[in-house]
């Protein structure tokens, strides 16, 4: 049995890194792979976007996940670990049951019904990990375990893209799933080998017992949570917060949506150029997640960060309109997608570190979860705006619009308070 986290700080990082990690494989295979793959079958930009946008919906149900996580667990186990392990397990089965695509282009509607199952579970996941990340993480540690965690979803999603886009171009989507499934199935072996806090079971047919502090935590009635969760959540600070992370997040479903379509469709990449520059730079954003975004949104502050990063990646989308006349430019593309993650890594660490300050910690993850179900439905709005806007534009245009966006969500950013410390 490892030492609990409570009490092991690189136990803790390295653990939440895992867990991280196993949150960005299926988003690396279904947000990136895939789409790209469909796009070099034929798909359309309405029908990758409409795929996107919907897949994506069941990140906005952590409305339902965080109240229902605040509400029960099995505190033997631990308050969130029993939670974290079930959504593993649903998205190494969901993953499983894509092998029974034969034909995506023609089988779309079934795609998306299970991608939109595989991020049912992947949100369950990122509820309850977020929520004992609040519940366990020092404040004074947590803008650096924000780049770390980030840094892992970003390195998840780097491999996932670069492993699942060989194997689907070349033996099929079955191939793809099988080696994400598994990836996450040695993940889960983290949470399975280690416990919250000291005394409680692994298993649950194993010894121990509930700590004094996850007891302590708990909340027995839906009228506490939501009474807590109103106090917390209904305030002026919190509602701009709210408002200027939906806004960001659209600029950056936009971006996933249009990028796949703008590169194979229009400069003539192939699907597996675009998944290996994808999965390249992705790398390159978890290094700067691990190593500096942490330091760099502590050293200059939570709303400064956000506020210079939304407006410098504006500058870098309206930059990028140039692209249409450079033809197959691809250093010019590829600078454009390094510059677009480096800035969105960053803003993403100091969102989460500043969803975290927000949080009060007895109703943490139904808190917690609405500031990221406002990211995610940002993000799927984003996405659908992709087919609307490319009918009425051209690419230009929906690089302008991103520019727009972003730079509203700036504004926005700029007015927010964000506390120093955890809500009482």
């Amino acid at each position: 049995m490892l030492p609990a986290l409570s009490e092991h700080k690189p136990l803790r990082y390295g653990t939440f890194l895992a867990l991280y990690v196993a949150q960005g494989l299926p988003e690396g295979l279904l947000y990136v792979a895939v789409p790209a793959w469909l796009a070099q079958q034929g798909a359309s930009a309405g029908e990758i976007g409409a795929f996107i946008g919907i897949i994506l919906l069941p990140w906005s149900f952590k409305l339902i996940n965080g109240p229902v996580m605040d509400r029960f667990s099995f505190l033997p186990m631990g308050r969130r670990r029993p939670w974290v392990i079930t959504a593993q397990l649903g998205m190494i089965i969901s993953l499983l049951s894509l092998t029974a695509i034969e034909n995506a282009t023609a089988q779309i509607g079934l795609l998306t019904a299970i991608g939109f199952i595989v991020n049912f579970f992947g949100a369950f996941q990122d509820v309850a990990v977020d929520g004992m990340a609040i519940d366990i993480i020092p404040v004074d540690e947590q803008a650096r375990a924000n780049g770390l965690m980030w840094g892992g979803k970003t390195l998840g999603i780097a491999l996932s893209t670069a492993l699942s886009g060989v194997l689907i171009s070349a033996y099929g989507l079955t191939a793809g799933a099988l080696a994400i499934a598994g990836a996450i199935a040695l993940i889960m072996l983290v949470p399975l080998l280690t416990c919250e806090r000291p005394g409680e079971r692994l298993l649950p047919w194993s010894a121990g017992t509930a700590s004094a502090a996850a007891l302590g935590l708990q909340l027995h009635n839906w009228r506490a949570i939501f009474s807590g969760l109103f106090k917390a959540v209904w305030t002026p600070s919190s509602l701009i917060f709210t408002v200027a992370i939906f806004i960001a997040l659209m600029g950056y479903g936009l971006y996933t949506a249009a990028l796949p379509v703008m590169t194979v469709q229009e400069l003539g990449w192939t699907d597996t150029d675009y998944t290996s520059a994808a999965a390249t730079i992705g790398i390159l954003g978890a290094a700067f997640a691990m190593i500096g975004a942490g330091l760099i949104a502590a050293r200059f502050g939570l709303v400064r960060t956000l506020v210079a990063t939304l407006l410098l990646t504006a500058a870098l989308h309206w930059v990028m309109t140039a692209f249409a006349s450079l033809g197959e430019a691809r250093n010019f593309v590829l600078s454009y997608m390094v510059g677009f993650k480096i800035l969105f890594v960053l803003m993403s660490v100091a969102i989460y570190a500043a969803a975290m300050r927000m949080c009060r910690r007895d109703v943490a993850a139904t808190q917690f979860a609405i500031y990221m179900a406002f990211v995610n439905l940002g993000t799927s709005a984003g996405a659908a705006l992709l087919g609307p806007i490319q009918n009425a534009a051209d690419y230009a245009g929906v690089l302008i619009a991103m520019g727009a966006i972003v730079a509203i969500a700036a504004l926005v950013f700029g007015r927010a308070d964000i506390p120093t410390s955890h809500q009482p």
